[in-house]
């Protein structure tokens, strides 16, 4: 018999119960990808949870020793809590490794009219009022 394990990563933690989440990660009978830690990441950004998010970077650091998008990240939630020193540090570490924030590529279904591309700093609003899927 073999059991398959989903990977998690797939889901959006939007819920807000983000201790409740980072429990369920650390109960996989699987080692979590680095998508899932992204992911419980990029949901303290949204939800403004210093203390998790530290602790799913320091997860990714063992994952992605190089990695770039998490110190980003971690950046991203710092930023709105004041916490200057702490990006400084972050961005500071990136340059002196070398390491170069890279574009990325997300894509979403509208309304069954196609996908649109974008690039995560894009205004997505107003590529979306451009395009005619929103109204002025």
């Amino acid at each position: 018999m073999v059991a398959l394990v989903p990977d998690p990563s797939f889901v959006v933690m939007m819920s807000g119960k983000l201790k409740e989440d980072e429990d369920l990660i650390k109960q996989m009978p699987v080692e979590p990808s680095s998508a899932v830690w992204g992911s419980l990441l990029g949901a303290c950004g949204v939800f403004r949870n210093v203390e998790i998010a530290e602790r799913a970077a320091e997860k990714l650091a063992g994952l992605e020793p190089d990695g770039v998008i998490w110190r980003v990240a971690l950046s991203n939630v710092y930023a709105p809590e004041g916490r200057w020193e702490d990006v400084r540090k972050l961005r500071v570490a990136m340059r002196s490794e070398g390491s170069k924030e890279e574009a990325r590529w997300s894509s979403v279904e509208v309304k069954g009219r196609g996908s649109l591309r974008f690039v995560v700093r894009d205004n997505i609003q107003g590529i979306l009022k451009l395009r005619g899927y929103m109204k002025v």
